[in-house]
Formats: structure tokens, sequence, C-alpha cells
């Protein structure tokens, strides 16, 4: 299972540095280092009564750049939709060749997953951090481990079945 979700960039000229979209593997682990970041965040939270956040360095996504319409139309088109309807997408296969997440990789670094302790944002996360080597900074949509952790169990579910 895979999280494809889009990703914004701060900087005045980015000349192709930029992160412009995740894939996000999804597995038990990840989950469970979700579910803790989640957890954590919690029990800060309410020793102080406010709301936070957390950041913990994590490297999980492979980070792109935009894709060129005329390598890759249908991918073109899923991102644009994405992006353009404030979404994310999860799905068992990638919809594209994997020779993307290579070809269209971004370096990056200061990568941190964020966790925030307000309650409209409970258990929710997103990744930001920087181009590496550049003052250019990204950051990617909320994403609700729920619904990560929703499509790892219906996916091994149709394995217990089959």
């Amino acid at each position: 299972m895979y999280c494809i979700c889009p990703a914004k960039t701060e900087c005045d000229v980015c000349l192709d540095n930029e992160v412009n979209w995740i894939v996000l593997k999804i597995t038990p682990d990840l989950i469970e280092r979700l579910e803790k970041a989640n957890q954590a965040i919690n029990l800060v939270d309410a020793a102080f009564e406010r709301p936070l956040s957390m950041h913990f360095y994590d490297y999980s996504p492979e980070f792109l750049r935009s894709v060129d319409e005329m390598e890759g139309p249908e991918l073109f088109e899923t991102l644009d939709d994405l992006d353009s309807e404030d979404k994310y997408l999860i799905v068992e296969n990638l919809p594209f060749n994997e020779s993307i997440l290579t070809e269209y990789v971004s370096r990056v670094e200061c990568c941190h997953l964020r966790v925030d302790g307000a309650k409209s944002m409970g258990g929710q996360v997103m990744w930001e951090g920087y181009v590496k080597h550049t003052d250019v900074r990204f950051y990617t949509r909320w994403i609700k481990i729920e619904d990560l952790k929703a499509a790892l169990a219906e996916k091994t579910a149709v394995a217990q079945e089959g």
C-alpha cells in the first residue's frame, strides 16, 4: 500500500529544487511509529494543557519533484487533481512506473515528521524539511493516521481471505 500526497515548496526562485509530492509506503512499522508519535504528543499536550507540535527526524517517504506532463501524462493529471482537490491518494499499487521514484527524486535534509497537539489536528501527521543544500522549504498535506491504518488493515484482510 502507498500514500501519494502533494507537497508545497516555499522559495523565491526554486530552479528545479523542489518537492512537489511524496510517495509513502504504508507498512505495519510505519503505522506503529506514527501512532507512538501521536501518543507522545497527546501525553505532552495533556501535561501542558495547550496545543503544541512535536517534530521527529523521519525520511520514510520518497520526496519527488514535479513530473513533466510529456513524460507521465496520467500521473501528471492524477497529481494535479490531488493538488487542486486538497487530497491525498491511497493505492495498493503505484499507478506509474517505479523508475519515476529515482528519476524525479528530490534530495532532502532536516526532514521532520510533524505531529500536532491541537484537538482539531489529532491523529494527523505531515512531513516538512528542506531541499538538500538550499533554503528551499517544503511541507506536505496533513495525512490522517487512521486512513493509513485502515488501508493497511483492508489489504491484510484481503490477503488473509485469498
